[in-house]
């Protein structure tokens, strides 16, 4: 297994590799340009380098910091399967990388990938990774299960708070 160390090396030169630019910026995420420098990380064009790696890498930090650019709006393709995965696999392990992974996956979901995201909110072995997932299927609302699921999750404490805001 790679250290910390050797992940993030291993993503900053096959970045470099690929003539990724902004690479001093990787990991720099600005919401509010107005007080701070945007980021000049080349995340749609980073977007197929970052798939690629991303199953492959072990440690959390990277893990985290990769999946937060997957699961921007701004990329095309979808990347729920490998978020799932993770999610799936690091959640249980990792509260603070499962609801980094659960964030991003909730973002990426599409209706099509709604029997997953409703295993994901009503799998209480996931714990308060769920919230954001659970905070994301209003946007399924038309599907009848969604709202049995809701009712089902405003007693489970990791994310009643998510399902009564829905």
């Amino acid at each position: 297994m790679r250290d910390m160390a050797e992940d993030h090396a291993l993503v900053l030169t096959s970045l470099q590799q690929a003539g990724i630019e902004g690479l001093e910026d990787y990991g720099r995420f600005v919401n509010n340009t107005k007080y701070f420098a945007p980021s000049s990380f080349d995340e749609v064009a980073a977007y197929p380098v970052l798939l690629r790696l991303f199953p492959n890498l072990t440690d959390h930090k990277e893990l985290g910091t990769i999946a937060r650019y997957l699961g921007h709006f701004r990329v095309s393709d979808n990347a729920f399967t490998i978020l799932h995965d993770a999610f799936v696999r690091f959640a249980p392990v990792d509260k603070s990388l499962g609801w980094v992974l659960g964030d991003s996956l909730a973002k990426r979901g599409k209706a099509t990938d709604l029997n997953q995201i409703l295993d994901v909110c009503l799998d209480r072995s996931y714990g308060e990774a769920r919230q954001m997932v659970v905070y994301s299927i209003w946007r399924y609302k038309s599907d009848v299960r969604v709202q049995q699921t809701l009712e089902r999750l405003v007693n489970d404490p990791d994310v009643s708070l998510q399902a009564a805001s829905v």
